[in-house]
């Protein structure tokens, strides 16, 4: 059976998966690597707006990892991307109900 380029995109998206989810752990690490005098630094943008928690919730395997994002930066709830959305939406938007459940209860804290 001959490859396709729709198969060889879906090989590609579910191996990146796979390694986000492998990492969850090491992502972790490195935050803890952060000094606490430094954390402006998890509240740093891309081109579009996005913060590392826009990009995290995303996922709902990245709950924990995102918990330690506020712990060292607690701002990082409320940031805006340049098109006006917050972490909490990106949730929605995403449709990750665990990491949804979480962001909104920090918010409601």
């Amino acid at each position: 059976m001959a490859s396709t380029p729709e198969i060889e995109a879906d090989k590609a998206t579910r191996k990146a998966y796979r390694a986000l989810l492998n990492h969850e752990r090491k992502e972790k690490e490195l935050l803890k690597m952060v000094p606490d005098d430094q954390h402006y630094k998890l509240t740093l943008q891309n081109k579009a707006g996005n913060t590392i928690l826009h990009e995290a919730s995303t996922s709902n395997k990245l709950v924990l990892t995102a918990e330690e994002m506020l712990n060292k930066a607690p701002e990082l709830l409320n940031m805006h991307n340049n098109f006006g959305v917050t972490p909490l939406y990106r949730s929605v938007e995403f449709g990750r109900m665990k990491m949804f459940k979480f962001l909104d209860n920090r918010i409601r804290q």
